[in-house]
């Protein structure tokens, strides 16, 4: 009897070209930087089945329901409760650490196997859009028969992230699922990098062979800041245009105008009373400016560290800006104002009941 008509052989055969395939789908993000760098990775999950919010945040284990929130560009009054139909696109948060010329997340998230889990390739791929392949979870995991699972184990799984500037420039890393019909051109388009970008991060395949379902590292351009290099959250505040972040003990709240390319930081009105006060020259608070002839000086925030007086400080620092020679387009301003009421709006919405 040949091998092709032999079980085992047949078995062999396919857990062959299940490793094969998912090789080609695995999603190992080179990370450079300083040893045991870390700093905010991004998920480009696409939800297989109607979910919501609340459930997602469970499953890849982010922080807080805001930090979800934020990077989605939701209003923070939005209930975990609220629906997200299947195929939709969650970016979803995480820490990610750099260790050995790779990244992956920093301990999360933790699966516990279902009764329903048929093996890792099942959870890999049904459960985390392959951002981890079967052969990855099991290493990770000490696993030497990826279809002996139990229900109730707990699995690490490790999502592909990097910490490194691209280019001289600071980004964040997003974990990017190929589309079917998607090209390396029209995602670079997408995304607002190009081709030659794409390309280098992910190995220099060949463009052609993109397959649907393929995890590429995509570089989202990141606002500056004030924030100082020493600041506790220096690492995780480079958030992309469109997003937004409650930093500092959720005393501060950033957002990345997509118009000046600088983050917009304001005093979350709602934890006031128990937040340490932080004021720049003239009595001058975060978020706050004020104009003089051509310069506009503005009280930005830079960061927050620990003290032992009060538990953690916040830090601020004024910068000035010439305007009278600026090259901002036409429109910039009613932009701005916009920017500055989402802020407002967000504020209010802090106000009512928490979701953090």
């Amino acid at each position: 009897m040949g091998c092709l008509a032999s079980i085992p052989c047949l078995s062999l055969l396919l857990l062959l070209l299940s490793q094969f395939f998912s090789a080609a789908f695995a999603g190992n993000f080179t990370c450079n930087a300083t040893p045991s760098a870390t700093c905010r990775g991004l998920a480009g999950y696409v939800v297989p089945n109607d979910t919501t919010y609340g459930h997602i945040r469970s499953l890849f284990q982010v922080d807080t329901l805001a930090s979800l929130l934020g990077a989605n560009n939701k209003s923070l009054s939005t209930p975990a409760t609220q629906p997200v139909p299947a195929n939709s696109t969650v970016l979803v948060p995480f820490p990610c650490r750099c260790a050995n010329g790779t990244g992956k997340s920093d301990g999360v998230p933790v699966y516990t196997v279902k009764s329903t889990d048929t093996g890792l390739d099942d959870i890999a791929r049904n459960t985390f859009d392959l951002f981890a392949t079967y052969p990855e979870i099991a290493d990770a995991n000490n696993i030497t028969n990826a279809n002996v699972i139990t229900p109730g184990e707990k699995l690490y799984i490790p999502l592909p992230c990097s910490c490194d500037p691209v280019r001289g420039e600071e980004v964040a890393h997003l974990a990017h699922v190929v589309a079917a019909g998607s090209t390396v051109e029209g995602i670079a388009a997408m995304f607002g990098t190009d081709e030659d970008t794409l390309l280098q991060l992910n190995g220099n395949f060949q463009p052609a062979s993109l397959q649907a379902g393929q995890i590429l590292d995509v570089p989202l351009r990141v606002c500056t800041s004030s924030i100082r290099s020493t600041s506790l959250d220096y690492d995780f505040m480079r958030l992309p245009a469109k997003s937004y972040a409650l930093t500092a003990k959720g005393c501060v709240l950033c957002g990345c105008n997509n118009d000046t390319d600088q983050l917009d930081c304001k005093l979350n009105q709602s934890m006031s009373s128990a937040c340490p006060a932080e004021r720049c020259a003239r009595d001058q608070k975060i978020g706050n400016s004020s104009t003089s002839g051509c310069e506009i000086t503005a009280c930005d925030y830079a960061g927050y560290a620990n003290s032992s007086a009060s538990g953690f400080e916040i830090l601020a620092v004024n910068t000035t800006k010439n305007i009278c020679n600026s090259s901002a387009p036409a429109g910039l301003g009613l932009k701005v104002s916009l920017w500055s009421g989402l802020l407002i709006l967000l504020h209010m919405a802090l106000m009512g009941p928490p979701f953090l």
